[in-house]
Order: structure tokens, then sequence, then C-alpha cells
């Protein structure tokens, strides 16, 4: 995590953003990325439609969000009106969080065992707990 602190620090493209997904995740944590980050560009689209007629955010839309489509050379993307940069880097960096907790291995429901003098519903919420995350 610190390293994307790091990262976070400076000014991210899409094509940033995709290049360190890239070289973070193997393919099925790629693909998980790839899918939540439409998804969270898809709802940014939609909010910015209520943003003002001067706000730049307004024009938005999912592929320059993500640099994909007419929207993936990144010296185009760095040409984005920095209000636009911005959403572009807090969509992008939000879901490799995202990815990144979800990839962290989680204590495994079978190394739970029951503690001796522990009731037995108490042991069966602390297992439904640790099956359910």
């Amino acid at each position: 995590m610190q390293v994307l602190h790091y990262f976070n620090a400076s000014v991210l493209t899409p094509f940033d953003i995709r290049s360190l997904a890239r070289a973070l995740f193997p393919l099925v944590e790629y693909d998980f990325f790839e899918h939540k980050w439409t998804q969270l560009a898809v709802r940014a689209v939609e909010r910015n439609t209520t943003l003002g007629p001067g706000d730049p955010r307004r024009m938005v839309n999912t592929d320059m969000l993500m640099g994909t489509g007419n929207y993936t050379r990144a010296d185009g993307q760095a040409g984005f009106d920095p209000l636009v940069q911005e959403q572009c880097q807090q969509i992008g960096m939000a879901v490799l969080v995202q990815t990144i907790q979800l990839a962290t291995p989680q204590e495994s429901f079978a190394t739970i065992v029951q503690g001796v003098d522990e009731p037995f519903l108490c042991y069966a919420g602390r297992l439904t707990a640790a099956v359910e995350k």
C-alpha cells in the first residue's frame, strides 16, 4: 500500500493506472480490476451529468475515465483538464486499492476451532462470520 501512496502523489493517467494494475495483479485479479473499474467509471459518468454546464467533467465518458477507445494514448490523457485527470486518478486508485484488499488472504474458516470453554453458539457465530468474509 505504501507504494500506491507514493504513486498517488503524482498525477496518474488511466494509462499509468492500467500499467500499475498489469504489474501488480495476476490475470484473474486483473480481470476483476477491469470489471470494477468499468462499474465505477459508469457511476461517475452518471453523477457527472448533474454537474454545472461549465464543469469539464460533465462531458466525460467511460472511455476517457478508463483510457479506452479513442483515449488509449498516454499523451492524449495527459492533456485532459486537471479536474478530469483528478477524477480519472481517484477512480483508478480506488479500484487498485479495492482489488489489493480483496486479493489479500483472509483467515481461513478451516483454521477456526472451538475453544474448550466456548459455548457452541459463540463458536458457530465466529465460524459463520469467517465464512461470510
